[in-house]
């Protein structure tokens, strides 16, 4: 049986399938903040534009989150207003001075150590005391801002993934532990997938469903780099017209459904300490 559920939403009106039932474990994640420029904390230069012309596989996407914009822009101010008069103040939130995001870097448990991993970074991050592990993400490492890795051998080699906080924390909130059967529902292009199958490990096995004949090359060539090939298989499907019943992942006990991708449309990146 299904029993952990992780559902990035919208709104608060989302709805779930008919195949999940009132005993199944839902983590609702709300990973798209209002990309409005008059939403609170958003950047001019990450919203949507209203004259791009609707078109390609992600169309009814994009119109779905035009259309929320307003909502939830309501939404969270309503919530920056609740949370600082909760906290004794009289105005809502305003922004901080502007601070810039750690380097986030995930290190491959499948190929490596968080310990190795951090000494073989350390001329890159200037030093070991700007290196720090993420408190709640134990393979999740913290660079100084706007430290450059591309091209870094670590980074080629599969042994770290470039991947943000935010791409991280679906697969910190489900914990699959060791030995564990884990079905991705939207999988491409492979970052969450194979910190699935680090944290399952060579005894538990992940299914990796893709609906893009394009996107599933570039999750298979994730897969290859992450050194998780026999860990992870890749099912070239719609998840949403799968049976639960299908013999391939019949004894799967969680699965992660992040649609929207987390790791995009966050929150203006120039403000961490209001996240």
């Amino acid at each position: 049986p299904i029993t952990t559920v992780i559902i990035p939403i919208f709104s608060t009106t989302a709805t779930l399938p008919t195949r999940f039932t009132s005993s199944t474990h839902i983590f609702f994640i709300n990973t798209s903040p209002p990309t409005s420029p008059s939403a609170p904390h958003a950047s001019p230069t990450r919203h949507f534009s209203r004259n791009r012309k609707l078109k390609g596989a992600h169309a009814g996407v994009i119109k779905l989150v035009r259309e929320a914009e307003p909502a939830v822009a309501s939404k969270l101010k309503l919530s920056s207003t609740a949370t600082a008069t909760a906290a004794g103040k009289s105005a809502p939130l305003t922004a901080s001075p502007r601070e810039a995001f750690p380097r986030y870097v995930r290190v491959n448990l499948l190929k490596t150590s968080v310990a190795k991993a951090a000494r073989q970074l350390q001329s890159s991050a200037a030093g070991s005391d700007s290196i720090t592990v993420n408190p709640y993400i134990k393979e999740l490492l913290h660079l100084p801002p706007r430290t450059n890795l591309h091209g870094h051998a670590l980074v080629k080699k599969g042994d770290v993934f470039m991947q943000d906080l935010s791409s991280c924390l679906p697969v910190a909130a489900l914990a699959p532990p060791p030995g564990a059967t884990v079905v991705d529902a939207c999988a491409a292009p492979g970052n969450k997938t194979t910190m699935l199958a680090a944290r399952v490990g060579s005894g538990g096995r992940v299914v990796a469903f893709e609906r893009s004949s394009v996107r599933a090359e570039a999750l298979r060539t994730t897969i290859r780099k992450a050194g998780a090939a026999d860990i992870i298989a890749t099912v070239e499907e719609d998840f949403t017209e799968s049976s639960p019943q299908d013999e391939r992942w019949h004894d799967a006990t969680m699965v992660l459904c992040d649609p929207s991708c987390s790791g995009t449309g966050d929150a203006e990146r120039s403000h961490p300490s209001q996240l």
